[in-house]
C-alpha cells in the first residue's frame, strides 16, 4: 500500500497487489451496499471471479482507497491499466476490458463513495486518480449520474458519449393494461400446452445453465453469429458465481416435454438484474421471453426489475419499462499524442490483418 494524499479528515492510498486488496473485502462490501442497488457491479463478489478468469500479467491494478479519521472505509475506486500500443497504458475499472468475444456486462460500475461523504471525496479521488501512470482512460456502460463523472469534471479532453438507455420497471409498478393482456393471452395458451413457470432451487441452476446456453447459442447461430458462450473464460466465470454467488436467480418457463425460455437474474438489495436468457425460437410467436419477463417481475413486484442496457429504440425492453436513464461511455484523453499515434498504428495493424 502507497499513500497518495492526506488531509485533515481523509487518508488516500494506492493498492496494487490483488491479496492485499482482499484484505479489504468485508469493508468493500459494505461501502458497495452504502452505495446503494448499483453497487452490485463494483462489489467484490462481482469483481473477484472477474479477476479470477480474466486477469493478464501485463496488467497492474490502480485500486484507490480512502478512509475517514475513524478508519472506516468510505470511497474506492477499483481501477487497472492494460498495455496499449507503442509503449501507451489504458486506465479502465475492474469489470472492464477483457477480450471482446468473451465480454461480460459489467454495467453501472462506478467509484464507490459512502454518500454521507460528498464533494471534499470527489476532489481526492481527483487528485488520487491524476496522480496514477496512463494515457487514457476508457469506462464503459456509465450511468449519466455516477459519480465518476464528478471525479473527472474538471480534466480537459473529457467525452461521454451515449451508447444507450437504462430500462427498468420499478417496483409497485403494474405493467400495461394492454401488456397485461397479451401476458395472460399468451400464457393461457401455454398454459393449455402444460407449460408453467417457475424459480429455479440452486441445486437445480447447473443443469439448467446448460440448457440456458443451448438456447442461446442457437438464437445466436440463426442470426449467422457465434454467441458469447464459445470462449472459456466467458464461461469459467458464470460457473464460478453459480458456484459462490448467492445473488443468482433462474427462471424457467416448461413443459414436461421441453423448455420454452430461461432467464438469469442477479438480486441485490430489492432489484432484479436481468442478465442472461435463453429462448426457444421456435416458439417464438408465442412470445416466450415476453411471458417469462413478466411473470418474473410479477412474483417480485416490491423489486425494481432492471432489464438494464439497451438501444435508444430497443422496443421489446421499453415495453416493459417504465423508467428509462441515459447510459454512456467516458473516454478521458490525458496524452492526445499517444493516443492518436496507437489508434493509427492499431488501424494500421487492423488493416494488414484483414488484408
Amino acid at each position: 500500500m502507497h499513500d497518495l494524499l492526506e488531509t485533515a479528515h481523509y487518508r488516500c492510498a494506492l493498492i496494487t497487489e490483488w491479496q492485499e486488496l482482499e484484505q479489504h473485502e468485508h469493508a468493500w462490501q459494505t461501502l458497495a451496499k452504502e452505495y446503494g442497488k448499483d453497487g452490485w457491479f463494483s462489489s467484490p463478489q462481482w469483481l473477484r471471479p472477474w479477476y479470477e478468469c480474466f486477469w493478464q500479467s501485463d496488467w497492474s491494478l490502480l485500486a484507490v482507497l480512502v478512509w475517514n479519521h475513524r478508519r472506516d472505509l468510505v470511497a474506492l475506486l477499483p481501477l487497472y491499466t492494460q498495455p496499449s500500443y507503442l509503449g501507451a497504458r489504458v486506465l479502465r475499472p475492474l469489470g472492464q476490458g477483457e477480450p471482446e468475444e468473451a465480454e461480460i456486462a459489467s454495467e453501472y460500475t462506478d467509484a464507490l463513495v459512502h454518500p454521507a461523504h460528498g464533494s471534499e471525496l470527489m476532489m481526492i479521488l481527483e487528485r488520487a486518480v491524476c496522480a496514477l501512470p496512463f494515457d487514457w482512460c476508457y469506462w464503459r456502460a456509465l450511468s449519466e449520474k455516477a459519480g465518476w463523472l464528478s471525479v473527472v469534471a474538471r480534466q480537459p479532453r473529457v467525452q461521454f458519449r451515449p451508447l444507450g438507455l437504462r430500462y427498468m420497471s420499478l417496483a409497485g409498478s403494474p405493467p400495461s393494461m394492454s401488456l397485461e393482456r397479451q401476458y395472460r393471452r399468451r400464457l393461457r395458451k401455454l398454459q393449455n400446452q402444460g407449460a408453467h413457470c417457475r424459480w429455479l432451487a440452486r441445486s437445480e441452476m447447473t443443469d439448467y445453465w446448460s440448457s440456458l446456453k443451448q438456447l442461446h447459442q442457437k438464437r445466436w447461430h440463426q442470426r449467422g453469429k457465434t454467441g458469447a458462450f464459445i470462449s472459456g473464460a466467458f464461461n469459467a466465470f458464470h460457473q464460478r458465481q453459480m458456484q459462490t454467488s448467492k445473488r443468482l436467480k433462474m427462471s424457467v418457463l416448461e413443459s414436461p416435454e421441453c423448455i420454452y425460455g430461461i432467464h438469469c437474474y442477479y438480486e441485490y438489495q430489492g432489484r432484479l438484474f436481468f442478465y442472461q436468457s435463453g429462448w426457444d425460437p421456435a416458439f417464438s410467436a408465442m412470445s416466450p421471453g415476453l411471458v417469462l419477463h413478466l411473470w418474473s417481475r410479477k412474483s417480485h413486484s416490491d423489486w425494481d426489475y432492471d432489464l438494464m442496457l439497451g438501444s435508444m429504440n430497443d422496443s421489446y425492453k421499453a415495453k416493459l419499462a417504465d423508467s428509462m436513464g441515459l447510459i454512456g461511455e467516458v473516454l478521458w484523453i490525458r496524452h492526445p499524442l499517444r493516443y492518436a499515434s496507437a489508434r493509427v498504428l492499431s488501424r494500421v495493424l487492423m488493416f494488414l490483418g484483414n488484408s
